[in-house]
C-alpha cells in the first residue's frame, strides 16, 4: 500500500498527540545505556542517565512525509554512561516509542545530545541538551 501525503502527515503527528496526551505535563525523552530492551519492554538492565521534558505541544513541524518534534528544555544529567537509545513517554509516563539513533550533532542520528564535550557520554550532574531530528516515512 502506498500512502498519500495527508495520511503520512497524520500518522507522523499521531506521534506528538501520544506525546502530549497527558493534560497534566509535556512528554518525556528517557536517555538510557545498553542493553536495549525489545519496544515497550521494562528497561531492564539498562541504567536512566536523563530525562527531557518537551514543551507543549511537542510537534515541531510536518512537511511532507517528515516530522520535526519540538526541542525539549535542556536537563541535567542522573547518572553517568553512554547514551545508547531513547525511549519516549507521555506526561503519565506511558510508553510512546523507542529509537536508537542517537549521536552527537555532527552525526546523521534522529536523536542528537550535547553535553558540550562532543560525546555520548554523560557524567552525573552534567548538562545535557538535546534536539531531536526528524522522522522520515518512506
Amino acid at each position: 500500500m502506498t500512502l498519500g501525503d495527508a495520511v503520512t502527515a497524520d500518522m507522523l503527528q499521531a506521534l506528538t498527540r501520544a506525546l502530549d496526551s497527558d493534560p497534566s505535563g509535556g512528554g518525556k525523552a528517557l536517555f538510557y545505556t545498553a542493553p536495549i530492551p525489545l519496544a515497550g519492554a521494562p528497561a531492564g538492565a539498562a541504567v536512566l542517565l536523563a530525562t527531557a521534558v518537551f514543551p507543549k505541544p511537542s510537534l515541531g513541524a510536518v512537511a511532507g512525509r517528515t516530522l520535526t518534534l519540538a526541542v525539549p528544555a535542556p536537563s541535567l544529567a542522573q547518572a553517568s554512561g553512554a547514551v545508547a537509545w531513547v525511549r519516549f513517554v507521555n506526561g503519565a509516563g506511558l510508553f510512546v516509542g523507542d529509537e536508537d539513533s542517537v549521536g552527537i550533532p555532527a552525526t546523521a542520528a534522529r536523536i542528537k545530545i550535547d553535553n558540550g564535550l562532543g560525546t555520548l557520554v554523560l557524567q552525573t550532574g552534567g548538562s545535557l541538551n538535546s534536539t531531536v531530528g526528524t522522522w522520515a516515512l518512506p
